[in-house]
Order: C-alpha cells, then structure tokens, then sequence
C-alpha cells in the first residue's frame, strides 16, 4: 500500500457514519470538514481565553495595589483602650497584609492559567500545522 492508497484509506474510515458528505462544514455550507468523533479543539479561543486571563491577572494586580492597599493600619488607641488592649489595631494591619498577599496570589494563579492556555494552544496549533503538511505531502 503506498502513501496516497493509505491517505484514501484514512480518509474513507473518518467518512464512515458521517450523514453529511466531507466537503460540507458543522454549519452545513460548503467548506471545511466536520469531526467524526473525539474532540475538536479551537485554538483561536484558546488564544483569547488566555489574553483575557492575563489581563484579568494585570486588573486583580491593580485591585491589590489601589483598593486592597489603601486598608491602613490605625493607631493603637484609636478605639480607646478597650481598641488598644483588643489588639483590633494590630489585626486589622494584618488582616490588609494578608488580603494584599491573597489577591496577589489569585493574580499570580490566573497570570499562569494564560500562560500554561496560551501554551496549550501553541501546541495544538503546531499540532495540527504538521498533520496538515503531511497530508499534504502524502496527497501531494
């Protein structure tokens, strides 16, 4: 069996059980080809899914600095003694440290979900580039 009785072979297998002929899209107009099977994986969303992770992680980082930031420590006795022996002052500085600490966190998280999505997609894509010049050479 050469390369091109090969790639007929593939091509009549992915057809079997298809109602709709190969050359007629998921929409039904001409063009492209509709999956048989497995899973479709769009790239371009994948893509955007992780610019918009990113920025996301860039506004929650911006969040931290402005709003989260501007929660202040209070002086010790600013609710008289009973606010300096309740040590309210000293647990609402580290309460804001630890909110800071927290929202910065989730943005380093989501900074990494568009990162390691972006990569997903690159791989897929470079994936499919190299089925598609293959098919190419074989059916050249």
């Amino acid at each position: 069996m050469d390369e091109r009785e090969l790639a007929e072979l593939i091509s009549r297998e992915l057809d079997k059980g298809d109602k709709k002929p190969r050359d007629e899209g998921r929409d039904g107009k001409p063009g492209g080809s509709r999956p048989t099977g497995g899973f479709e994986v769009d790239a371009v969303a994948l893509d955007k899914y992780a610019r918009d992770t990113a920025a996301l992680a860039g506004e929650l980082r911006k969040a931290a600095r402005a709003e989260v930031g501007s929660i202040r420590g209070i002086a010790d006795d600013s609710f008289g003694r009973i606010g300096r022996d309740s040590g309210f002052a000293t647990a609402l500085t580290g309460f804001a440290a630890a909110l800071r600490a927290q929202v910065d966190g989730v943005a380093d998280n989501a900074a990494e979900l568009g990162r390691a999505t972006g990569r997903t997609a690159d791989a897929y894509q470079h994936e499919d580039d190299g089925i598609a010049a293959d098919f190419t050479r074989l059916l050249g």
